[in-house]
């Protein structure tokens, strides 16, 4: 099934024909940091002792997986505990921050003794009371993932830790570190010392030395950007499974820029702008050269916060527009060349950012393009690149999960970006897939499904686990199609659709190993 509007199929055309129009003069910038620079902390961060939280029987979690519509027969119950530990904002400020664990208990052979570890890095959230402790909990925003991660993965044997991040739940931290690679990779390692620390005390449960890392759409670049910082440490990963992650950041920026805005842009842009603002200093001088007048007050500290994403958008409490991330009536006739069909991303009064910035942006993307080694001129697309994680050669098993026609993060932009770089290394240990073949005949019968390097030699029961993911993907957006139309179908791509099937077929190639 094709969906309308196809976003990625325009991508490089807006760029190309952003570097043809654009005549204007750059911005200047300044330096950048190096992920890999920073060394591993040697002492645990854990502050206190973990909080026990609930156990769950097997027939809790049984009901609790029918009602995912999960398909999986859990094999433990699991004990759900809260720990805090310290790490570091933006900037390199202490803070603290908390994190899930869920222990597999019971008399089953996957149930207790030496047991893999799976750290999970979540998606995007503005709400700041999100915490993946809260399993079968409903009122709080991360009760349905944190349900899935103790069915699919700690009822099945797995040591889940799964960090609510430097700035939700209870960290001290008043913003969120969003996409800055540098900050969240240490974060989740903080998490994952702090949790072997408290494991060592465990009884029934210890750790043998198999780690697994996964994370979906903001936690799938996350995800990735521990996998480097680990492998560059030294310290040893089984698989990482990044799904539906912007991995090619500056690439990815510069279509958005270009016009071809995604879903959820105006809640994405102020977390990353402020959390980009904090490590580097130079986005900006002052708000007002990033945001429109009306949200330059509000849009920078929106987020994270206890208001709902309904909330931020409408009514008294507004932060930022629904929709519009640039303004459509410009009187700049480069601007005004660039297409705009998806009008609702764009609105001559209620727009998030300022047409001046997003000139110079454009400015610099014309004089200096999408480059992994010639440095941008213009400080937030600086930014955009240091982040990027397209430099990444990874030495463990990868597997790449995401839908083709996901509006929120381009799959073409970003995961098939990557996927290219690692084609023709044979030493790669690389599966991709496409959970989405609906619409094979309009992408010209592209692979779904792509082993590359060693995978291609052990392709792990992949091809029967991607058949079977694919078929049920279809399934479910049709039903979403027919139930709530194209637009709910859209809606729910990349948030329902795509990370429900990306998680099993997660798990089913974990269990490979």
């Amino acid at each position: 099934m094709k969906l309308q509007p196809s976003f990625l199929s325009q991508s490089c055309t807006l760029a190309m024909l952003v570097s043809t129009a654009f005549l204007v003069t750059a911005c200047g910038g300044s330096s950048s940091d190096s992920n890999s620079s920073k060394k591993p902390i040697t002492k645990s961060p854990l502050i206190g002792k973990p909080q026990a939280v609930k156990t769950f029987s097997t027939k809790q979690l049984n009901k609790l997986a029918k009602s995912q519509s999960a398909k999986v027969t859990v094999k433990c119950d699991v004990k759900v505990e809260k720990f805090t530990y310290q790490t570091q904002g933006s900037a390199g400020e202490i803070t603290t921050a908390t994190s899930a664990l869920m222990l597999p208990t019971g008399e089953g052979k996957d149930c207790s003794g030496k047991r893999p570890v799976f750290l999970y890095a979540h998606g995007t959230t503005v709400e700041k009371s999100y915490d993946l402790s809260q399993v079968g909990n409903a009122k709080n925003p991360a009760g349905g993932q944190a349900t899935e991660l103790a069915t699919l993965y700690a009822s099945q044997g797995y040591v889940v830790v799964a960090p609510n991040y430097a700035g939700y739940d209870k960290s001290t931290l008043d913003y969120h570190p969003y996409l800055n690679k540098k900050q969240q990779t240490l974060d989740m390692y903080d998490a994952l010392k702090s949790a072997r620390q408290i494991v060592q005390n465990d009884k029934n449960v210890s750790l043998s030395d198999k780690l697994f890392i996964a994370g979906y759409s903001q936690g799938g670049f996350v995800a990735m950007a521990t996998a480097e910082y680990l492998q560059n440490q030294g310290k040893k990963v089984t698989a990482v499974a990044p799904s539906s992650g912007p991995y090619a950041m500056l690439a990815f920026g510069d279509v958005i820029f270009s016009g071809m805005v995604n879903y959820g842009a105006t809640m994405f842009a102020p977390l990353l702008a402020t959390s980009y603002q904090k490590q580097y200093g130079n986005i900006y001088s002052s708000p007002s050269e990033l945001y429109s007048k009306k949200y330059a007050n509000t849009a920078p500290t929106a987020m994270p916060s206890e208001l709902s994403v309904k909330e931020l958008t409408k009514g008294a409490n507004k932060k930022i527009p629904a929709l519009a991330l640039f303004q459509s009536n410009t009187g700049n006739p480069m601007l005004e060349k660039l297409p705009k069909k998806f009008p609702f991303f764009f609105n001559d009064k209620d727009y998030l950012v300022n047409t001046a910035f997003r000139l110079k942006y454009l400015a610099d993307m014309q004089k200096n393009p999408d480059s992994l080694t010639k440095k941008p001129q213009n400080t937030f697309r600086q930014a955009l690149q240091d982040n990027d994680l397209r430099t990444f050669v990874p030495k463990m098993p990868v597997f790449l999960c995401g839908g083709n026609q996901d509006p929120m993060v381009f799959f073409d932009v970003n995961t098939s970006k990557i996927a290219n770089i690692w084609k023709n290394k044979a030493d790669l240990d690389i599966t991709v897939l496409d959970v989405d073949n609906t619409n094979a005949m309009s992408r010209n019968n592209m692979p779904t499904l792509q082993f590359i390097g060693k995978a291609s030699k052990d392709k792990r029961n992949m091809e029967q686990i991607a058949k079977n993911v694919q078929q049920e993907f279809a399934t479910d957006i049709q039903k979403t199609f027919q139930a709530s139309g194209e637009l709910g179908m859209l809606m729910n791509y990349h948030g329902v659709s795509t990370h429900k099937a990306c998680m099993d077929a997660t798990r089913q190639y974990f269990n490979q190993f």
